[in-house]
């Protein structure tokens, strides 16, 4: 993981101490000092960016942690991420959001089956280019993102037993990476699934109240658990990525940086699409701005030799 801390920072998180007695019942209160520096090492390791107004709730999350291992201090719960490492990802469950949807975003996912999509076939199929398109959730939560682009490949795609169609899912989060690759979900969460595709691609158990996805979705998609701030960046070029509601979590400098490093991603003719509350972070360089696709806005590679 990237560590890339303020000399005060760490000075004010580290104790020689690992306390594992009278752990509090309520949140510790924090000082100022200590909250910003806790903020400043999450941002440096997890790239996630937690502002004063969100600090209560930072405070609250560490806490969490810290009752679960039996600490009764932020300093004490500092020196353990030290000698454990692989805490960083139990940290990180607890930090991410979980809240997700199939077809969130809905002008964003109808502008890529009316337009993106069919602009990328027609390409492939008249240029004499691979028939194969690939897709990335980036910053897939527990799926539901990634398992619509396989829903909309599959709708959109004609023929699609005869295209290499490949559908990634990446979040930050293990455990919602593992609740991703089950692919099971309550039947609340497929409301906004157009009625004859909840047929199709859900097999639902009325007494349970859940729903897997069909075999024809979870075949196309894999997920992998990825840091969109972190080192290395081993994924390969993209037709189209959703990065959606995910980069106004990170500060302002990592959200230049990750969305330069995601159109970057991008094949000639491919599309980034963020969430609508993010667009105001465009331009994200000269020449780099989002485009009208429909009643929604994507970042455009131009089209040129692959």
């Amino acid at each position: 993981m990237v560590t890339r801390m303020r000399e005060r920072d760490r000075a004010v998180l580290s104790t020689p101490q690992n306390e594992r007695w009278q752990v509090p019942v309520s949140p510790p209160i924090f000082t100022a000092v200590e909250s910003e520096a806790w903020a400043n090492l999450i941002a440096a390791e997890l790239g996630l960016f937690f502002p004063v107004g969100r600090r209560r709730s930072l405070e609250e999350r560490l806490w969490s942690r810290m009752q679960s291992l039996g600490l009764a201090s932020p300093a004490s719960y500092r020196a353990y991420l030290d000698s454990h490492p692989e805490e960083w990802g139990a940290l990180a469950d607890v930090l991410v959001v979980t809240e997700s949807r199939f077809f969130r975003e809905e002008a964003s996912f109808r502008a890529l089956r009316e337009s993106i999509l069919p602009e990328c076939i027609a390409r492939r199929e008249t240029g004499g280019g691979r028939r194969e398109l690939s897709f990335w959730s980036a910053g897939c939560s527990t799926g539901e993102e990634a398992y619509t682009l396989a829903m909309i490949a599959l709708e959109t795609v004609p023929l699609p037993t005869i295209w290499d169609l490949h559908i990634l899912g990446s979040d930050l989060s293990a455990r919602n990476i593992d609740h991703a690759r089950e692919g099971i979900y309550d039947q609340r969460r497929l409301e906004n699934l157009p009625a004859e595709w909840r047929a199709r691609y859900a097999e639902e158990d009325a007494v349970a109240r859940q729903a897997r996805m069909s075999a024809a979705v979870r075949l196309l998609t894999t997920f992998r658990q990825h840091n969109l701030c972190g080192e290395p960046w081993p994924i390969g070029s993209q037709d189209v990525i959703v990065c959606q509601n995910v980069i106004f979590y990170f500060r302002r400098e990592d959200q230049l940086r990750v969305l330069n490093r995601l159109y970057d991603t991008l094949r000639p003719g491919g599309a980034l699409l963020i969430g609508a509350t993010e667009l105001p972070l465009a331009p994200i360089r000269a020449g780099v701005s989002p485009a009208r696709v429909g009643d929604a806005l994507a970042y455009r590679r131009p089209w040129g030799r692959w």
